[in-house]
């Protein structure tokens, strides 16, 4: 009994006869294959369709899938600008606090006006107690700054349900993200002059979450205008600049978006948003339109 090489549909078609080698990658810039479908088939049962309750073994090649890391604690920036927000918030209240008690002080020591005479006479004789004199106003807490990531969070709980299967949906999640965490290293364009296809190669943050990751690489696709692009549009992410030299020709490793086009008489668009690398299966989420 053995096994055979099983293309996805939405993937080129081999020549007749070829074997993935070793080594072999697919292309990055290939969509991912249908939620179930198995790349290796074994040749004595029947085809797989796209899903199937009983999912075919693959050949185990000896090779183990790289698993990407993922931090999910708070950047170190994100700690830094909220000490500087509530160190500044305490310096405000504190300068109120001192020009209330300084205007309390001077209002003790002359209520009236200077000009009028009969005023300053009966302030002279009244005397003040501890019950009559103007009480301090109560120093409120500190008020907490909240980030930009924060309050994007906060407004992300109130969105509809996550992931987004429409354009306004993804919209709605792109504002979100904070594009200026997205850092270009790389661009290039392929296809016809009459249809090009852009490709951007940037870098983000090892310390954000995977929902961060999609939030801020989907705020910058989006204010990069590629949503409009009628062809084809990439954004490919790295976690540094070093780990772009070293792996731009293997694929991704810290996530992607990627706008493709459908062929048929759907709709003629896909939209895909992954975090991790290129061999992370299935995407976190993607939808036509």
């Amino acid at each position: 009994m053995g096994y055979r090489f099983n293309p996805p549909p939405n993937w080129p078609a081999p020549p007749p006869g070829w074997i993935p080698s070793a080594g072999w990658r697919p292309s990055p810039k290939w969509p991912a294959p249908p939620p179930g479908w198995q790349l290796w088939i074994d040749d004595a049962a029947p085809a797989p369709g796209p899903a199937s309750d009983h999912p075919q073994h693959p050949v185990d090649t000896g090779r183990r899938r790289p698993v990407p890391i993922r931090h999910t604690g708070p950047s170190s920036h994100y700690r830094l600008n909220e000490l500087r927000s509530m160190l500044a918030r305490h310096k405000v209240w504190t300068g109120i606090a001192a020009f209330m008690a300084v205007s309390i002080i001077v209002y003790a020591a002359n209520p009236h006006p200077a000009g009028n005479s009969v005023h300053q006479a009966s302030a002279r004789a009244t005397t003040f107690t501890a019950a009559d004199s103007p009480r301090p106003p109560a120093t409120p807490h500190p008020v907490r700054k909240i980030s930009t990531r924060a309050a994007a969070s906060s407004t992300t709980a109130r969105q509809p349900s996550f992931p987004p299967e429409t354009l306004a949906a993804f919209r709605a999640f792109a504002a979100t993200g904070d594009a200026s965490e997205v850092h270009v290293v790389g661009t290039s364009t392929e296809g016809l002059p009459s249809c090009p296809v852009p490709n951007f190669f940037v870098t983000v943050s090892s310390a954000l979450t995977t929902r961060e990751v999609e939030a801020d690489l989907s705020a910058f696709f989006v204010e990069q205008g590629l949503l409009g692009n009628q062809c084809q549009a990439f954004v490919f992410a790295y976690h540094s600049r070093s780990d772009y030299n070293a792996n731009v020709d293997n694929g991704y490793t810290a996530g992607r978006v990627a706008l493709t086009t459908n062929g048929g008489s759907g709709p003629p668009f896909n939209l895909e948003v992954d975090a991790g690398d290129v061999y992370d299966f299935p995407p976190e989420f993607n939808f036509n339109f």
